[in-house]
């Protein structure tokens, strides 16, 4: 994803393929406020690796827009396999490392954390709540607090 451009017949194939080797790392926050609530905190949703990797895979992608994928996963958050009707009211995915990834329609950055937190303020986000996705960026998010 270094812009995008090379897709020619001269280009290497390290140009032209991209992997994501992360670490899907859950964080989890819940409210509890009525005894009903409580219950959902003592059984409602865990961690199951390979939905969490399934949602993240396709959250990135359906944001990053690039064109190498030709899968666009089009009706995400919406599948069987992912996290999509397990009881999230909403959920996010930051990436935890010093990178950029930029396509034709998009940029997202990561951001290093600090003290043992899974991200910084300088990390971009991908928020779903519902059926609907969206990215934000890190300064809009610190702008919109002051």
């Amino acid at each position: 994803m270094s812009n995008e451009r090379q897709l020619s017949a001269g280009a290497r194939v390290t140009d032209e393929i991209y992997l994501f080797a992360f670490m899907v790392d859950p964080l989890f926050l819940r409210i509890v406020e009525t005894e009903h609530d409580l219950k959902e905190f003592m059984t409602g949703p865990g961690f199951d690796h390979i939905r969490n990797v399934a949602d993240a895979e396709r959250a990135f992608v359906s944001v990053l827009q690039s064109g190498y994928n030709d899968v666009r996963f089009s009706a995400f958050p919406k599948g069987d396999d992912g996290l999509y009707g397990v009881g999230l009211v909403r959920y996010g995915y930051v990436i935890s490392e010093d990178i950029e990834f930029v396509t034709d329609s998009v940029s997202f950055r990561g951001g290093y954390g600090v003290a043992n937190l899974p991200c910084s303020k300088d990390a971009d986000l991908v928020l779903v709540e519902g059926d609907q996705v969206s990215l934000h960026r890190a300064e809009e998010m610190l702008s919109d607090e002051s």
